[in-house]
């Protein structure tokens, strides 16, 4: 497997997602069918043979959507759960595959809703959080980052019974590579950091904005990045709900006016409305128009921003932690 072939294959999947998001967003057959299925086969898992794949897998402890084997032994080696494109891939997903492998005896487990790609160390001693091994999402970073990071879920890196995320991009692996066995160092090679990243960020650490909680009144929000790698810098807490919003219309995340979000914390005002108002049916002067029909409370700062950006995100069926913030 050549890096080349893998970032072509990323790339791919990043354009059927851009073009194919809506009918992906409302089936899993279909985003396992044109996103899951051909990464798994670039990194060496035959879809089409069960000894190395068996979907819709069985076993005493249930059922999971792919069962993926390094060899001719029992249990598999690692679960991969599936969900339709935007399909959240929260704690609680984790938590149902880490006790079905421990029940099965599978060392890894991953989660994937076709973009976004999450791969745990099942028998690690340790809170769920630190047993993640690797994480990556289409389209939200660039295609070398994600091409390194899949190399966690290599068949042959499985194979090899240690897993570990890699940290700078590859050049290539050799093609004649013996099946189940990990090569040593010297069949990668290792190549320079692109020059322009896809996506630049102001200084500071990029932050899930699902963990944006209990921040300090002195930190200045900085950058947003969304979930296609496309971000937006600004030093104002109120711009973040407005600029989450905006994304989401722009990207038809919305469903068409009316259509109302009332704040996390209070019944008295709209986090997103077709027009400036209150519940009541008073003007709010608080909010800001981003589109026909589509006004976003804006006079907010740090955790109610915050809040109020994952609230929305929520409620139109997407992941917080797709979302990133700097301050």
């Amino acid at each position: 497997m050549l890096l080349e072939s893998l970032l072509a294959v990323v790339e791919n999947l990043r354009g059927r997602i851009e073009t194919h998001g809506n009918s992906l967003r409302q089936s899993e057959a279909l985003t396992r069918y044109a996103l899951i299925d051909p990464l798994l086969r670039e990194l060496g898992w035959d879809t089409e043979d069960p000894d190395m794949v068996i979907p819709e897998y069985r076993s005493a402890a249930g059922s999971a959507d792919y069962a993926l084997f390094s060899g001719n032994n029992q249990p598999p080696a690692v679960i991969v759960e599936a969900k339709k494109l935007g399909e959240r891939l929260d704690d609680r997903v984790a938590l149902q595959s880490l006790n079905y492998c421990n029940l099965v005896g599978t060392p890894y487990f991953a989660l994937t809703d076709g973009r976004i790609w999450k791969l745990y160390a099942t028998f690690e001693q340790a809170p769920l959080a630190d047993r993640l091994i690797a994480e990556f999402a289409i389209g939200g970073m660039n295609a070398a980052d994600v091409s390194i990071k899949a190399l966690a879920l290599w068949r042959h890196n499985v194979a090899s019974g240690s897993i570990s995320s890699a940290q700078a991009p590859i050049a290539g692996v050799v093609s004649d590579v013996s099946a189940d066995v990990a090569q040593p160092a010297d069949d990668v090679v290792s190549i320079a950091e692109p020059a322009t990243p896809a996506t630049p960020a102001p200084s500071g650490e990029w932050r899930p904005l699902s963990e944006a909680v209990g921040i300090d009144k002195t930190a200045k929000l900085q950058g947003i990045m969304f979930p296609d790698g496309s971000s937006v810098d600004t030093g104002n807490w109120n711009e973040l709900t407005v600029q989450v919003v905006r994304w989401l219309n722009d990207n038809n995340h919305l469903p068409p006016p009316p259509f109302r979000i009332q704040t996390r914390k209070s019944e008295t005002r709209y986090v997103v409305a077709e027009q400036p108002v209150r519940p009541s049916g008073e003007h709010n002067d608080g909010m800001t128009q981003v589109d026909d029909g589509v006004w976003v409370i804006n006079n907010l700062h740090h955790d109610t921003a915050a809040g109020n950006a994952r609230f929305a995100i929520e409620q139109v069926g997407m992941n917080p932690s797709e979302f990133k913030v700097q301050y």
